[in-house]
């Protein structure tokens, strides 16, 4: 035999071994996506499917049972406990942090004990598990569960986490606060005196989001700590309304602030100028002034709002030079002119007039909504607004006047009535929201046209506004009740849009009595759809092509990189791309952007008013605020779109809130350089 064909006969045997082994491997890929595909269409319908679910908790692939754990938590049926419990035992180890996350969605107080008793078992639990127990027993609440995180802040609870017992009083410390008013205060005060930076920051944040009186004293220490996140958690909690619960001296606490807000950490800053701006004190502005310059550009824009919240002769003189100067960021000059509208109207009106007539309508929404605090309606000192012909202006002249008067004005009223069947999506919302102030039977018909109407928007918020004002008619007397019922309820078909659907169920029993529950939802997705998915972000978790790059390219011509998670939010990954793919987001703006928080985009008006048409799906996952994460936005549970934000730094006060799907990657600066209103040229993959 020849070299040549010993050679080609040892090469057909390595294929046919290489066929033999791959062949085998292909048949078990594909079984694990027909298997992950169901509980994908199940969850995504929040649907129980009590067979399809309770069969992939005993697959005996790992990633199935995993994923069956991640879609009972997220389809929120508590019958959904009963097949978790078990899987606290399952014989891979690395399922038990997953399965107890999903305990803590369900928040089922069933599952209180067998989570304390998997936390003080033996074999001990891994880090990872343990920090989920203790998470979900803070979100689950109750007097055992409580007793549990005290006992894992003091490292009482007979642990044995090999290793990491202060990772997890951390942890405890952390996410302590969602116990609420039976969160260990005092614990968590000692904790603040620890040498360990990392314990100090996270107990100072779970006393600002409890809000102890008690820890008055040991905020005040805090701004002074060596740590800046400490700082800063230490200014973010001491609002104007804090100080007061806790019996503080204002004019200390406004002195103290005043010195924070010129502290060399911008975080630090950015919050001590927002809660100093709580305590509306004029002579706050002298400590502000300076900060109108700093080299952070929200900081500026934090500072003017402070500014703009505090009053007095020295604040009016800095925004009017902001204003008048026209130098900055837009988002500075902005937040100025809408500081004057506030505090001084005669200075509104001397320096408005070029935003009133300007030809973009960032800057005439600014004024519109300025003169809604000055002279809102129909008045000689300003063009009429409502007929703008742009409605994101007459959107914004209505919220300012909205936001400018308390209860049933008079003249808000007459008008909003007037206004309920205008072309835009956001003066409609805020016209049915000003009637449900003061509502009369006559409204009905308006309403219900206006409800009509609102079923072609590309949001479901002129619905729901139509809904709180006959739901607020209703609730007036028995005949109101009685006229909603026949001449709405009686006449109105269950709603298409389930976020609408959805909304009655939680905030109007009457109307949810004659509609039916909101679940399961038609999503549109065929089960081949969602073996697609499956296959390409959750089968195979460690691929690159579940974790793809997009690019965020802004109008500094910085670009701004982020990896998505697909194997965490699948579905919210493929509806985000589906849009890039669009398009959709190029040539935006960032509606909304709150200094040392978020910055939002996705909204292709530009002012918060805009969505696709359609709403997914939450996928809350394990993924925590701890960056520069890419979440979606919400207005309540299961109510994403296309809008989404980007964290400026860790905001754990998020976590489990809503969906995380991708992360910043690399240095943030070109992140932390956006301003509200800056633009987008294009986001691309």
């Amino acid at each position: 035999m020849s070299m040549t064909t010993r050679g080609a006969g040892i090469l057909l045997s390595l294929l046919s071994l290489l066929v033999a082994a791959t062949t085998p491997l292909r048949a078990q890929d594909a079984a694990i996506v027909e298997a992950i595909a169901p509980l994908l269409q199940a969850e995504d319908a929040r649907q129980w499917a009590q067979s399809t679910l309770e069969a992939a908790t005993l697959s005996p692939e790992p990633i199935v049972r995993r994923t069956a754990a991640i879609s009972i938590g997220r389809i929120g049926d508590l019958r959904g406990t009963a097949l978790l419990l078990p899987m606290l035992q399952d014989r891979d180890s690395t399922i038990h942090a997953t399965v107890a996350f999903a305990l803590g969605l369900l928040r089922d107080t069933a599952a209180v004990a067998p989570l304390i008793a998997q936390l003080t078992a033996m074999p001990t639990p891994t880090i990872e598990t343990a920090e989920e127990i203790v998470t979900a027993l803070a979100k689950i609440g109750g007097p055992a569960a409580a007793e549990m995180v005290a006992r894992v802040l003091n490292n009482t609870a007979n642990l044995s986490v090999t290793g990491a017992g202060d990772v997890l009083v951390r942890h405890a410390a952390l996410d302590s606060w969602r116990l609420g008013a039976a969160s260990p205060s005092r614990q968590l005060m000692a904790l603040a005196e620890s040498s360990d930076d990392e314990l100090r920051w996270r107990a100072i944040f779970s006393l600002g989001q409890i809000g102890a009186p008690a820890a008055g004293p040991t905020f005040l220490g805090a701004l002074q700590d060596q740590h800046p996140t400490v700082r800063m958690y230490a200014a973010r909690a001491l609002t104007a309304r804090y100080s007061a619960t806790a019996g503080l001296e204002p004019g200390s606490v406004v002195q103290l602030l005043g010195r924070a807000a010129r502290d060399e950490n911008a975080g630090v800053r950015i919050n001590a100028l927002r809660s100093l701006a709580t305590y509306g004190r004029p002579e706050a502005a002298d400590e502000v002034i300076a900060e109108l310059s700093d080299p952070v550009f929200n900081v500026q824009v934090e500072a003017a709002r402070a500014l703009g919240q505090s009053g007095g002769p020295v604040a009016v003189a800095q925004l009017s030079r902001v204003v008048r100067e026209g130098k900055g960021t837009f988002a500075l000059r902005q937040e100025a002119l809408l500081g004057l509208a506030r505090i001084s109207a005669d200075s509104f009106r001397s320096l408005s007039a070029d935003w009133t007539t300007s030809p973009r309508w960032p800057e005439r929404a600014t004024a519109a909504e300025g003169w809604g605090w000055v002279a809102p309606g129909p008045d000689v000192s300003h063009p009429d607004f409502f007929t703008d012909p742009d409605g994101r202006v007459a959107a914004a002249a209505l919220e300012g006047w909205f936001e400018a008067v308390d209860g049933p004005n008079p003249q808000l009223l007459a008008t909003a009535r007037g206004l309920l069947n205008h072309p835009d999506v956001g003066v409609r919302t805020l016209a049915a929201e000003a009637m449900a102030r003061a509502p009369v039977a006559d409204d009905i018909a308006p309403l219900k046209a206006a409800y009509e109407r609102a079923d072609g928007d590309s949001v479901p918020d002129a619905a729901i506004g139509a809904l709180l004002a006959l739901r607020t008619l209703a609730s007036l007397s028995d005949q109101d009740a009685d006229a909603v019922s026949r001449n709405f309820l009686a006449r109105t078909p269950r709603p298409s849009n389930y976020v609408v659907h959805l909304w009655a169920e939680v905030a109007w029993p009457a109307a949810s009595s004659r509609w039916g529950p909101a679940f399961p939802i038609e999503t549109h997705r065929t089960l081949q759809d969602y073996r697609e998915i499956a296959q390409r972000f959750v089968a195979s978790p460690e691929s690159p092509d579940a974790h793809p790059h997009i690019y965020i390219e802004t109008d500094q011509r910085d670009v701004i990189e982020v990896e998505l998670f697909g194997p965490e939010a699948p579905l919210t990954v493929v509806n985000f791309l589906t849009l890039l793919d669009r398009r959709f987001f190029d040539k935006g703006r960032w509606s909304r952007v709150i200094p040392a928080l978020i910055v939002r985009d996705g909204d292709p008006r530009g002012d918060g008013w805009g969505g696709p048409g359609y709403a997914i799906r939450d996928e809350i996952n394990q993924r925590r605020f701890d960056g520069y994460q890419l979440a979606m936005a919400l207005s309540g549970s299961d109510t994403g779109g296309s809008q989404f934000f980007l964290t400026l730094g860790g905001q754990p006060q998020l976590d489990g809130r809503y969906t995380i799907f991708g992360r910043v990657v690399g240095a943030p600066g070109a992140l932390l350089r956006v301003t509200e209103g800056a633009a987008i040229r294009l986001i691309r993959r």
